[in-house]
């Protein structure tokens, strides 16, 4: 999808991109176990409607932050039951990057949940800030990101602002002490890339820092939490859609042996339409 934030902006036209009428349901969270960390990954995993999209709550010893907020509304509200449910301040809400799967729950969590910071690159922190114009209330406070050591939930990560890619002004975020990669949608599990904006070589030289990382568990921005296996499986997705393309086979061919590749991929949605835009 393009970058400009009408295209951006709209949940209505990315619900459309699936036709999906399912409602959201609480995916009860599970912890990522390392031995060396002393906080706790819960994922919340949207439906379809959502387009499977993950958010990640990061429970520390005395406060929680949270990474990606979903599209819809009620599944923000699904989202909203687990951070009560944990029962720790919220102080800091993470973006990953700018597409409404990962953002557009903020008109639900700020006006709950005010005193916690929203934090991203710059350009996310500005469409956002043109989408919540529209919104009844938006009370939190805006932090752009830097390049380096953040902390959140009392722990010390590592900021990657990235080049474009799967989308603009990618973030990424890395804890070094457990070796936990938090990826937004650079890497995907077991579901069809977005690669509608282009740029899918850039993508895979971003992929090849996150290697460099080595991350011992991959939180992508859908499907399943993995290891670093899940690096490599998204770079060989783009490298084999990106061989189709050279080849000029038509948009059916394309399908055809993405499909044939990834049987078991969810969201054809994105293959097609990332078929008619490239």
């Amino acid at each position: 999808m393009t970058n400009s934030p009408k295209t951006i902006l709209s949940r209505r036209k990315w619900i459309g991109i699936s036709g999906a009428a399912a409602t959201s349901a609480l995916v009860f969270p599970f912890q990522v176990a390392a031995k060396e960390a002393d906080h706790k990954f819960h994922q919340h995993r949207s439906t379809l409607k959502g387009f499977y999209a993950n958010s990640y709550l990061i429970e520390g010893e005395d406060e929680c932050a949270l990474i990606d907020t979903h599209l819809n509304i009620d599944e923000a509200q699904d989202l909203t039951k687990l951070i009560n449910a944990i029962g720790k301040p919220l102080k800091t809400i993470v973006i990953t990057h700018p597409h409404p799967d990962h953002y557009l729950g903020l008109e639900h969590l700020g006006p709950l949940f005010p005193t916690a910071t929203i934090q991203s690159s710059k350009a996310t922190l500005e469409i956002i800030r043109t989408t919540a114009a529209d919104w009844q209330a938006f009370p939190n406070s805006l932090k752009p990101l830097k390049q380096g050591d953040i902390l959140l939930a009392n722990r010390q990560f590592k900021c990657l602002l990235l080049a474009d890619a799967e989308s603009v002004a990618p973030v990424v975020l890395f804890d070094t002490k457990s070796k936990t990669l938090i990826t937004g949608d650079h890497v995907l599990n077991r579901q069809h890339l977005w690669m509608v904006e282009g740029r899918m070589e850039a993508w895979r030289n971003n992929l090849a820092l996150l290697a460099d990382l080595s991350p011992k568990v991959v939180l992508p921005g859908h499907g399943d939490i993995g290891g670093p296996e899940l690096i490599g499986l998204t770079d060989s997705y783009l490298r084999d859609f990106l061989s189709m393309k050279t080849r000029n086979l038509t948009a059916a061919l394309i399908k055809q042996g993405m499909l044939a590749r990834y049987p078991n991929h969810l969201f054809t949605e994105a293959l097609d339409n990332s078929i008619l835009a490239n």
